[in-house]
This record gives structure tokens, sequence and C-alpha cells, in this order.
């Protein structure tokens, strides 16, 4: 299934019906895209799957697509989502029990992206741990994990950290990294 098959799903549900749902089914359908860059152009493509991108109309059917999203994601869980970025995460005393419940919720994310035909990007995906105890050992470093991909670990233990105006933290944690592998 792709995710433009749930908005329709969604919208009918929602009692969307008649010419409205038709304009978004056709609107959705047999949409081709070249890519254009440094003076090429690439040949024309099938969109599979999505939106078109420049359309008033893409964002909205999008945030139709996520609507569910929210769904999965139980306390002590929580998350926010920016476009189409989307940060889980947890806070709390015991690091082993928000590592189970961050792992329960990656399933259901995982489920549902099975369901509606969302696909999260794995290469992207990151888990960071922030702790004020001075030597945090990750209990099970590969415990955060999809079916697909082990998330990326980092964790940083005893460290302040320092926004500066800009809210730019990126230097900070280049040198925690640095400190981390040396």
């Amino acid at each position: 299934m792709t995710w433009q098959h749930g908005i329709l799903k969604t919208l009918s549900s929602w009692g969307l019906q008649g010419h409205i749902l038709h304009f978004i089914r056709n609107f959705l359908k047999n949409r081709t895209f070249t890519v254009k860059a440094n003076g090429f152009s690439s040949g024309e493509r099938m969109l599979e799957n999505g939106c078109p991108q420049g359309s008033v109309l893409s964002p909205t059917l999008f945030l139709v697509a996520l609507n569910s999203l929210h769904q999965q994601i139980a306390f002590p869980s929580l998350s926010t989502v920016y476009a189409d970025d989307l940060v889980v995460f947890a806070t709390g005393k015991n690091l082993v029990t928000l590592e189970e419940e961050l792992q329960d919720t990656l399933h259901k994310l995982e489920a549902w992206s099975h369901d509606t035909g969302f696909h999260f990007s794995t290469l992207k995906t990151k888990y960071i741990v922030f702790s004020k105890k001075k030597y945090y050992l990750h209990s099970n470093p590969n415990s955060i994990q999809s079916s697909h991909r082990k998330s990326t670990i980092y964790s940083f233990s005893g460290s302040h950290f320092r926004l500066s105006t800009h809210m730019e933290i990126s230097r900070h944690f280049d040198n925690l990294l640095l400190q981390q592998t040396n």
C-alpha cells in the first residue's frame, strides 16, 4: 500500500465523498516528475508515492497521511514533528526502562509504517542519550533498533550543554564526539 491510498482511506473515513474525493484521487494518481540540476534534466519518472511538490494541496494531504502517527506514541515516549522530521524522546530516571519504552514505541512506529506505506529513513535515524550521571554505560548498545537497521548511538554523560544566541550546539557536539571516540 502507498500512503496515497492511506490519504484517500482516511478522508473517506472522515465522511469526505463525491466530487472532492474523486478530485483528490485524480490529483494523486499518474503524476510524473523530472529533476533538473546543473543544467541537466533527468528523464520523466512516475511519482509512485507521496504528494506532488509545489502544490498548495500537498502539505494538507501530507498532514492527513500523518494523522494517525501520534496514536503510536504513548507516554512516557513523546514526539514532535517538523515538516517530515520526527523526533521521539522520553525523560526519566531509569535509563533501562526508558530504553525499553522507546524500543516499544519504535516497534509500534515500524508497524504503522508498514500499514500506511510510509517509510522511515533508517540511514538518518539516530539515538542519543543525555545523562547527568558521570559514567553512564549503555545497558545494551544494540538494544534500540528496527528490523531494518540498528541506530547509531551517541552517549553524552555528565556534560553541560551551552547554546549560543543562535541556538548552535553543533561544535559542542563535535567536540563531545571526539572526546567519546578518543
